[in-house]
């Protein structure tokens, strides 16, 4: 199935309303996707969807990008703006992939929920406007995402990173909450460099690590 633009809304149903999804084949929006408030979207997919444009999500409303066992993608090439909750429900491990060819503007209050891979891969990179906390791993694949210890990216406990480059990595500060060992992926302009840290005795899963 392919859209122009799509806005799924719950104004004409007088209350909340809920969208599904499914299929085995890629569902492709060339335009910008919009979910508007007391919208509900959950797709079980097996195959990759596809917003070519802009992603824009209202407050109270939720995109449950995984109902299914499926390991599914949704991509995203043009500015994120979620304001409401970006959740999955089963046990399929989507992604949440970045592959424009502009840098990626991501703005916000909204949140990223469970199990949700969140891919950076877009040489020209992402440009946080607001604060993003990702639950459970980042992947470096392509590009730098740009922060500031106003609009700082943060890891919650136990969430990872994979990959990391110097054409990938995190450029400026980032946060890590828990116990654990990890690699900050930080690095300035065209060098990364990578700070570790290790967990220690008494160390506890709120314990807070800005690098």
């Amino acid at each position: 199935r392919t859209f122009g633009s799509l806005i799924l809304s719950a104004a004409a149903a007088g209350g909340p309303r809920t969208y599904t999804g499914s299929g085995a084949f890629n569902c492709t929006v060339r335009g910008n996707f919009t979910i508007n408030t007391d919208v509900t979207f959950s797709i079980s997919m097996s195959a990759m969807f596809i917003v070519q444009q802009d992603y824009n999500q209202s407050p109270s409303s939720t995109f449950d990008i995984q109902s299914a066992a499926n390991p599914n993608t949704v991509q995203i090439a043009g500015d994120i703006t979620n304001n409401g909750i970006l959740t999955e429900s089963s046990t399929g491990l989507p992604t949440i992939e970045l592959n424009g060819t502009a840098n990626q503007q991501i703005s916000g209050t909204g949140s990223i929920l469970n199990s949700i891979t969140f891919l950076m891969n877009n040489a020209a990179g992402a440009t946080l406007n607001d604060p993003l906390t990702l639950p459970y791993n980042l992947t470096l694949t392509s590009g730098r995402i740009t922060t500031t210890t106003t609009d700082l990216l943060t890891m919650i406990d136990n969430a990872t990173v994979s990959g990391s480059s110097v054409t990938s990595f995190v450029n400026g500060p980032m946060k890590k909450i828990g116990d654990e060992d990890f690699i900050f992926p930080i690095g300035k302009g065209s060098m990364l460099y990578p700070l570790a840290i290790t967990g220690g005795i008494g160390a506890a899963i709120t314990d807070e690590f800005t690098a």
